[in-house]
């Protein structure tokens, strides 16, 4: 019997170069600033704590929790010129298309980068080294990057595989980003929904680990 294919409903039925690009972009977007800022935050605090800064601060009677928000509101400042410059290049120099609303897109980009700092602070809370936090870092981003389903489809995965995709930070919030800017979504779809959850999720998880970790190991 003939085969007829009719009007894709989102993005093209025949292949293209921009189709794999239009698929990557939201990924490798949230991959770029969630590592961005982890590694800044990681590495500022690690250096702050081998120069002794850390424990002056606390013996003068700073608090962990008045340390944690320090390091936070001086990141949040660096991460959005980070994100500002991410989005221009991916927007305007690769141009990367967007149907959805740009306002949620910046959010949940912004609330990714804050969940990368609060994992930077976890990181630079257990670890003592910059070459320990360095090994740390690479070793869960590869993980993330390879099952987080920016570079292979979470639905081409094997059954068992995908349980442990769904639980990486940035699965769930790459198919939200992607669903807004690809089909042109807003915060009423339950998918877009799911990925600014789970993003305040993890960034919660870790800001406590952090508090915790902090606390109890010198």
């Amino acid at each position: 019997l003939p085969i007829k294919f009719e009007r894709a409903i989102f993005g093209s039925a025949t292949r293209s170069p921009g189709g794999y690009l239009e698929f990557m972009a939201p990924g490798v977007i949230i991959s770029i600033t969630y590592v961005m800022a982890t590694g800044l935050t990681a590495l500022a605090f690690i250096l702050e704590k081998r120069d002794g800064l850390l424990e002056r601060s606390q013996v003068s009677g700073v608090t962990t929790s008045q340390i944690l928000l320090a390091h936070a509101l001086l990141q949040v400042v660096v991460m959005t010129i980070q994100i500002m410059l991410v989005l221009l290049v991916s927007f305007v120099v690769f141009r990367v298309p967007s149907r959805g609303p740009l306002g949620w897109v910046m959010l949940l980009v912004l609330l990714q980068g804050c969940a990368g700092m609060s994992y930077g602070l976890l990181i630079s809370a257990v670890c003592n080294e910059e070459n320990t936090a360095v090994m740390m870092l690479v070793g869960t981003f590869y993980i993330n990057l390879i099952l987080a389903g920016i570079i292979w489809p979470v639905e081409a995965m094997p059954n068992w595989l995908r349980l442990f995709s769904y639980l990486q930070p940035q699965t769930l919030p790459t198919e939200s980003l992607r669903n807004i800017l690809s089909r042109g979504w807003s915060i009423g779809e339950v998918s877009v929904q799911l990925g600014f959850v789970v993003t305040i999720g993890w960034l919660v998880v870790f800001l406590i680990g952090a508090g915790i970790c902090m606390r109890y190991i010198k």
